[in-house]
């Protein structure tokens, strides 16, 4: 039986149903933690039930990080009269380790100091992508032809690239 079929049958909107069928796949456990569960709303049910997939795709158990969040709630001095947006942000800070933050891999190098914050003179490395840049703000124009000749003269040495 389609979603369709079950909205025509129980006389629903085709939305209702697929609104209950997504509640439906949020774990009991997420869902326990919630005094009223008539205050939870469509939005609510879809960030746990991807907060519910991103700890299946990291191998964590749902179970481990609801007990983590009931402890953060008992903790609260208004429990277990607990509003519905702090249980939210209560599961929030907790589910943060499941979210990995891209790492930096951009090394950032100063080459010179100058006497004026503006100025500077700096070399990036990324080593992941193999990149290295090299930036230089309020320098002289002849200073920046030397550099430009300097980098000129380095890049002829190169052998060239057989693609």
């Amino acid at each position: 039986m389609t979603k369709e079929e079950i909205a025509l049958k129980e006389n629903l909107s085709p939305a209702k149903v697929t609104r209950a069928f997504q509640a439906a796949a949020v774990p009991d456990e997420m869902v326990a933690v919630f005094p009223v569960i008539n205050d939870i709303s469509l939005s609510d049910y879809q960030f746990l039930l991807k907060l519910a997939e991103e700890a299946n795709n990291k191998q964590t158990s749902v179970t481990e990080l609801m007990e983590k969040v009931q402890h953060r709630l008992k903790t609260m001095p208004d429990y277990p009269a607990i509003d519905k947006s702090k249980i939210l942000a209560a599961i929030r800070v907790e589910s943060k380790s499941l979210t990995t933050r891209p790492t930096r891999t951009v090394q950032t190098e100063k080459l010179r100091e100058f006497s004026d914050r503006n100025q500077f003179a700096r070399k990036k490395t990324d080593s992941k992508k193999r990149l290295v840049v090299y930036e230089f703000s309020r320098i002289s124009a002849e200073a920046q032809s030397e550099i430009d000749d300097a980098i000129k003269r380095i890049l002829k040495r190169l052998p060239e690239s057989s693609e």
